[in-house]
């Protein structure tokens, strides 16, 4: 009895406001929240040809995200609104109302509905109703969200992708779109750990260096320098000197350990390599010490960690080889499992080095033609007391989409 009640003042109230925009001179908006010659711009959501005036403002109250209508005079055409407030165009044939102002003109199932933003009532038998999904609200609850760029809508519409859904260092498994079912599409922000997953975001992205989290458990922010041709590779710059000798000094003869320089290198592979930069796998996480993509090279390629010579033939003279390991400053060092062995006729290690923090080995090897080479794989750890610097010249990646 009551809702009839309240139907049928509205009734008279809208009648009410007919007659005084006939006969009246009235101040626009002071009857029932409505706007004669007035349309709110830039917020409508659904538009479609409605049964009138009153059934307009029906249509919005079945949805609780709809806060107006603009309502065309001549064609009925409804326009549904998300706000009531904002730009104004003056329009001779349209009303707008603020149906927030209006009692309640549902009345049956969908009466006080429980229907969450983003979906619409729709009135069922046996006094049950139906929550109509009509595009995506809320973002879903997940780690390095960024909640801000969903905030830029009320309502996604199906389909709808969302931009930078993700916070800088972080990229979604898959583009985020909204779901007919009124749900997002399940999705993970996941870290840039690789320059792999640089071009998943950038098509044609520029050599530089990034700052990654390359490690598994993604404890660890480090500089890395990303090469982007047929495939993206990985490497470290380096602070200090690393290098690798295979020294082409002899003895002068074999009871002296003057050493002299021949003519000809007394072996093949004699030279030096200074590494700027050192490449690394990682998926695995070891150094790849073959890469010299960023090396000076002085006579023939040398191996990173390795060293050698044709001097030390007995253990009273030393040895002319030596290589050199430091990764201070790098975010990395070597695991403690890594071992060296050596190579050659008489290879032997004179003395091998490591700092106690894992940062820098030095090595010192030689033989008749002999020398030393890492038994392992290089493999690297977080270094625990790294702090990444304030370094603007490296890039923190974002992902606008997946490419």
């Amino acid at each position: 009895m009551y809702s009839l009640l309240v139907f049928g003042l509205a009734i008279l109230n809208l009648n009410l406001y007919f007659s005084e925009s006939i006969n009246v001179c009235r101040k626009p908006g002071v009857l029932m929240g409505m706007l004669s010659g007035q349309r709110l711009l830039n917020v409508t959501f659904s538009t479609n040809v409605s049964n009138g005036l009153m059934d307009c403002c029906r249509r919005c109250q079945m949805f609780k995200i709809c806060s107006s209508v603009n309502f065309n005079l001549s064609s009925s055409v409804c326009e549904l609104n998300l706000a009531s407030t904002g730009l104004f165009k003056s329009q001779h044939d349209y009303e707008f109302i603020d149906t927030q102002s209006w009692p309640s003109l549902v009345f049956g199932s969908c009466a006080h509905h429980d229907c969450l933003l983003h979906q619409r009532c729709e009135e069922g038998g046996n006094s049950e109703h139906t929550c109509v999904p009509i595009g995506c609200g809320s973002p879903p609850d997940i780690p390095f969200i960024n909640r801000t760029s969903f905030g830029g809508k009320v309502l996604w519409q199906f389909n709808e992708i969302v931009a930078h859904v993700c916070s800088v260092g972080y990229y979604p498994s898959t583009n985020v779109t909204c779901m007919e079912n009124g749900n997002w599409v399940n999705f993970t922000c996941e870290p840039f750990r690789t320059c792999a997953n640089i071009k998943k975001c950038h098509a044609n992205p520029n050599n530089t260096e990034f700052w990654l989290r390359p490690f598994t458990d993604h404890s660890q922010t480090i500089k890395i320098y990303c090469q982007f041709s047929e495939k993206a590779t990985a490497h470290i710059t380096v602070k200090q000197p690393n290098r690798s000798v295979m020294s082409g000094m002899v003895r002068s003869s074999n009871d002296s350990c003057d050493a002299t320089v021949p003519p000809v290198p007394p072996h093949q592979n004699v030279g030096e390599t200074q590494f700027s930069k050192v490449s690394f796998r990682v998926v695995n996480m070891f150094i790849k010490p073959r890469n010299h993509i960023y090396a000076n090279i002085t006579l023939h390629k040398q191996s990173y960690g390795s060293a050698g010579d044709c001097y030390a033939s007995n253990d009273t003279c030393g040895v002319k080889g030596e290589f050199v390991i430091n990764l201070t400053g790098t975010g990395i060092r070597l695991n403690s499992s890594v071992e060296w062995e050596t190579w050659g006729v008489e290879g032997r290690i004179e003395y091998l080095n490591r700092s106690d923090d894992g940062l820098v080995v030095q090595g010192a090897c030689g033989g008749s033609c002999g020398g030393c080479k890492p038994k392992t794989k290089l493999f690297i750890e977080p270094d625990p007391n790294y702090t990444p610097p304030d370094d603007s010249a490296a890039i923190s990646p974002n992902c606008v989409s997946l490419v």
